[in-house]
């Protein structure tokens, strides 16, 4: 009930603070009209401005869901000798729309043996099923350091430059051999949102994972990016195709 009051609040006053810009030229097309002559400034004001921002907004849709079909697949450059037992992530601030990365599916598959991270680090612990293979996730103080050469990092959002300045971005996820920062594999996510326009996504998308909308390697379609509720299917998505690109790099050849 607290929720639903707030959430209210919430968007009446997201709709007030949206209107201000369109009483604001109103009223200077009536200082206008009242000055010079009454030609209907009051109204034109304020209907130029939405027109402006419907364009603006109709020009960057459709940019972007032309970017979403040129996006390139993920690139493998190089294959390594034998497989680690385990990686090193890097995941930036602003590299997930909640500010975090779970590898627990890379160690539950048994693909590999412990992910170190700014959180800590994960192991496998005793087998919990065979079929399918489910192994269970602990929380470790030590790692092979000599199999921790391997990292995947997550990327800053990379703003996409157009001159009417969409929130459009890339979102990037590398696989590099540490020592020398080489670049093993490579894959990108085209998202749009964030700030002002990620407030009306919420709006109308309905919760807070929709803030930004996301096409690319985890899906071509338009969804959600790396939402945060695991119940939503794009979740199982990102999850899926986050091992899977990292298996691919990480597995000789």
């Amino acid at each position: 009930m607290i929720y639903g009051v707030f959430s209210l609040i919430f968007l009446v006053l997201f709709l007030a603070v949206s209107a201000i810009p369109f009483y604001a030229a109103s009223r200077i097309g009536r200082v206008f009209d009242e000055k010079v002559k009454p030609i209907g400034l009051r109204f034109l004001f304020p209907g130029l401005m939405l027109c402006a921002v419907v364009a603006w907004a109709i020009a960057s849709k459709v940019a972007f869901e032309r970017a979403c079909h040129d996006l390139p697949s993920p690139a493998f450059f190089q294959s390594l000798n034998t497989k680690p037992s385990g990686f090193t992530s890097y995941v930036d601030k602003t590299a997930t729309s909640y500010g975090g990365k779970s590898w627990d599916r890379a160690i539950e598959t048994g693909d590999f043996q412990f992910v170190k991270s700014q959180y800590g680090s994960i192991c496998a612990g005793v087998t919990r099923s065979e079929s399918p293979k489910i192994i269970e996730v602990k929380h470790c103080q030590k790692v092979p350091e000599t199999n921790s050469r391997v990292e995947v990092h997550m990327l800053p959002l990379k703003p996409v430059s157009y001159w009417w300045s969409p929130p459009i971005f890339e979102a990037e996820i590398q696989v590099q051999e540490g020592p020398s920062a080489t670049v093993i594999a490579t894959a990108k996510d085209l998202i749009i949102g964030g700030g002002l326009v990620g407030r009306y996504l919420r709006f109308f998308g309905g919760d807070q994972d929709y803030e930004y909308l996301s096409c690319g390697y985890a899906s071509m379609d338009i969804g959600p990016w790396r939402p945060s509720l695991t119940s939503r299917p794009r979740f199982s998505e990102y999850e899926d195709a986050d091992l899977a690109f990292v298996v691919r790099a990480l597995t000789p050849k």
